[in-house]
């Protein structure tokens, strides 16, 4: 199986599963007080030592970390834990933000969702036209999900800290892709995810900068999940710039020659993350392209991955402005430091075939 599926998830590095083990067979205690056992403050030192590694990836300080279940979680959590009034957000955020607006907008909220121009990138001048009195959020993601954009973080944190209205960033997918000083760019929360960068699923972790109090959408005692924390962490610890540097030369590899096949868009602009490429074939389902190649055995996706089920086109491509005929035509393929060049190689000569073939059975013809 070649896998370019990797935006919607990673495979976990094999150098993590001793210490997942370790901590769901040997050291399995539950780490919940400084009055623990000497056997649960194991755990708990596990739970500090992964706060310590993604602290330091993001210029934060440890005290600033908390783990949740992942991505949705920790939207969700700074959505809802921050009080009422008005949000602002992007038309083409991850569905764990643009869904949970439209519940808060049944509960007396109210949101602005920003435009993007045929980039995916906010337009600073709306964003700060936007702002109101009662706005108490700006939550905008640092890297899209489908055709990996990137924001201007630095920027939007700045007219964020001068209105005085807290910054939330969903970092999910540039975490350890880009670099990310939550001091510098302004960043007052953060969500990360695990299985991204080839940790275990299930386990994330939410940056509040030290002095925001937010409200628990859970309360009770809580146990925390111990080896996917501790996976985490050393996931954090094992990323190496040089794992970006291969993945962007593919990506650039694969532009390369799908850009060669007549009526291609590409929809994923220069300066975006190493890993990402969405692009679309006119007069052609995306949906048969997965398929076919499904059948080959290279798994890619198309449109957004987390968008639901069904043929509706891609809000980030109908946001950037491109129509429905050209949205359903798009796949995305997203890479991983995995990803081997004899990989790219067949992935590029079976989806030339793939799309030959397929051209040749529409009865769409230009």
């Amino acid at each position: 199986m070649i896998y370019l599926n990797n935006s919607t998830t990673t495979k976990v590095d094999e150098r993590l599963v001793k210490i997942i083990e370790k901590y769901s067979t040997q050291e399995y205690g539950v780490a919940t007080s400084d009055y623990s056992s000497g056997f649960e403050m194991k755990s708990k030192e596990a739970v500090e030592s992964a706060k310590k590694i993604i602290a330091e990836k993001i210029s934060g300080q440890p005290g600033e970390i908390f783990f949740t279940s992942g991505q949705s979680e920790s939207n969700t959590q700074v959505l809802r834990g921050l009080g009422k009034g008005h949000i602002i957000t992007t038309k083409i955020e991850h569905s764990s933000i643009l869904e949970a607006c439209k519940a808060l907008e049944k509960d007396g909220y109210s949101v602005t969702y920003l435009d993007v121009d045929e980039e995916g990138k906010i337009i600073l001048d709306q964003l700060k036209k936007s702002l109101r009195k009662d706005t108490f959020l700006v939550t905008i993601q640092h890297a899209n999900q489908e055709v990996g954009t990137i924001q201007e973080i630095e920027k939007i944190g700045k007219i964020c800290r001068e209105s005085r209205v807290l910054f939330h960033v969903d970092a999910s997918q540039s975490f350890l892709k880009e670099q990310i000083n939550v001091e510098k760019m302004n960043i007052d929360l953060l969500t990360i995810a695990a299985h991204l960068i080839h940790g275990p699923k299930g386990v994330g972790a939410l940056y509040a900068r030290r002095g925001i109090l937010l409200k628990p959408l859970i309360y009770g005692s809580r146990v925390l999940d111990i080896p996917g924390i501790a996976g985490f962490g050393e996931a954090a610890r094992l990323w190496k710039e040089e794992d970006n540097e291969k993945m962007r030369k593919q990506t650039k590899r694969l532009l390369r020659e799908i850009g060669k096949i007549p009526k291609t868009i590409i929809f994923t602009p220069a300066d975006s993350l190493p890993n990402i490429l969405s692009v679309g074939f006119k007069f052609i389902e995306g949906e048969a392209i997965v398929l076919y190649l499904d059948s080959e055995g290279i798994v890619l996706s198309t449109g957004s991955a987390c968008s639901g089920k069904g043929l509706k086109p891609s809000h980030v491509l109908e946001a950037m402005g491109f129509g429905e005929e050209d949205s359903h035509g798009s796949i995305r393929i997203s890479l991983s430091r995995y990803t081997t060049d004899e990989e790219i190689d067949i992935a590029i000569e079976k989806l030339k075939e793939v799309v030959g073939k397929l051209r040749e059975m529409s009865p769409i013809k230009g």
